[in-house]
């Protein structure tokens, strides 16, 4: 795979907002007739809920993690759910299969995976899980850069040590596969109300660590009820609410990452 086209959303804490950034950047991306595939590492199914899936009910055959858990010859399922835009489902069967996964003692399964397989994407988005787990090792091991959602809050701005960390181990892996280090595509400050005082602040300090990480200051994406609701409805947020004022800074973020990838 050449470039940065496979991008890990991460962050080991949940409530940031990776999820609605997998969705709503990959669909901006599919609009500017990008091939997109967003892949669910979530065992909570979040990301194909939000887009309609109804992944929760779906049987083993039709989940994306199925056939890697269980080093299987069959390809992963993907769907079609918009021109452009392509999704592998998971499910909570993911969180009883992770230790198959683990047993294979193989960090690089997912990659083989991506390079084999679904080379002709042009942008590959995976939804990572709110934890450190065999699954995100696999994320980190097959992704080339990773964005990092911050939620504007004292608790998610601590976490970001820990996210530190985990990229220097994860570096440490790639190296010993002979993988380039994972290029971060900046954090994105998320869920930002600027006439909060603590958000403001925290924005600024997202941004001097940002600094300190020689990765890009992102714009932030605002707070919005609309977000919430698009969630339920399971439609990215431009269909649901396309004057929505989270929308120029969704379509600023793509046009970001279209041009550092």
């Amino acid at each position: 795979m050449s470039g940065k086209k496979v991008i890990a959303v991460y962050n080991n804490a949940g409530g940031v907002a990776k999820t609605t950034t997998t969705r709503d950047l990959g669909y901006e991306l599919s609009l500017r007739q990008k091939e997109v595939l967003l892949i669910d590492a979530d065992f909570q199914g979040s990301l194909g809920g939000f887009l309609g899936r109804n992944p929760q009910m779906r049987p083993a055959q039709e989940l994306f993690w199925n056939p890697i858990c269980h080093d299987l010859e069959s390809a992963p399922p993907i769907e079609k759910i918009y021109d452009h835009l392509w999704i592998g489902l998971a499910n909570l069967q993911l969180a009883r299969d992770e230790q198959f996964l683990a047993m294979q003692k193989n960090p690089s399964v997912l990659h083989r995976i991506l390079v084999t397989l679904f080379n002709h994407f042009d942008y590959i988005l995976i939804d990572c899980p709110p934890t450190i787990n065999e699954i995100s090792v696999q994320v980190l091991q097959a992704a080339q850069s990773i964005l990092i959602p911050v939620q504007t809050e004292d608790k998610a701005f601590a976490g970001l040590e820990l996210i530190q960390q985990e990229i220097i181990r994860a570096n440490k892996r790639r190296a010993g596969a002979s993988l380039p280090p994972l290029f971060i595509n900046g954090l994105l400050p998320t869920r930002f109300n600027k006439r909060l005082v603590s958000h403001n602040f925290y924005l600024e300090e997202i941004w001097k660590k940002a600094s300190e990480l020689k990765c890009q200051k992102l714009k932030p994406i605002r707070e919005q009820v609309a977000v919430q609701e698009a969630c339920n409805k399971g439609l990215p947020l431009k269909l649901y609410a396309p004057n929505s004022s989270a929308i120029p800074d969704i379509e600023e973020l793509a046009q970001n990452i279209l041009t550092i990838n």
